[in-house]
């Protein structure tokens, strides 16, 4: 009688690795020689909660971090989509964090722990926003074409 292998085992996935759920900036412990982070505004009636824009900003300055400036485009693009305006820090502009706003007034800044700090005074003055020109063609308001 011909001899039979035994039958192979089941491949079994890997449990999913959950994380922590993040802690609240209102049950984070007070910063050195500070009080206690005052709690995020509310998120209005169909606009993005608290809980996906941290989450999205925490992703796209992991991104920035590891210089994927793809993905970090495209987590821009995402944010935008849902009412976020991003405003990096430039360099040479003596700006050091960038910061956002909500169409619904909500604002802060783009690198944590606490993503609901007010930004720092002046930034929009110092343009940092600002995207470059797209490859090939002139800033709006450039030099005039020459004919």
């Amino acid at each position: 009688a011909p001899v039979l292998a035994p039958p192979p085992a089941p491949v079994l996935a890997p449990p999913p690795v959950l994380a922590p759920p993040p802690i609240p900036p209102w049950e984070q412990a007070a910063p050195p020689g500070g009080a206690a982070t005052a709690p995020a505004p509310a998120a209005p009636e169909g606009a993005i909660s608290n809980e996906d824009l941290v989450a999205l900003l925490k992703q796209r300055e992991a991104a920035r971090a590891s210089r994927d400036w793809y993905m970090s485009d495209q987590l821009r693009t995402t944010l935008e989509s849902r009412g976020v305006t991003v405003i990096d820090a430039r360099r040479g502009s003596g700006m050091t964090v960038g910061s956002w706003t909500t169409t619904d007034g909500r604002s802060g800044v783009t690198t944590g722990p606490d993503y609901f700090a007010p930004p720092p005074a002046g930034m929009a003055a110092q343009g940092g926003g600002m995207a470059p020109p797209p490859y090939g063609g002139a800033p709006a308001g450039g030099p005039p074409a020459r004919g």
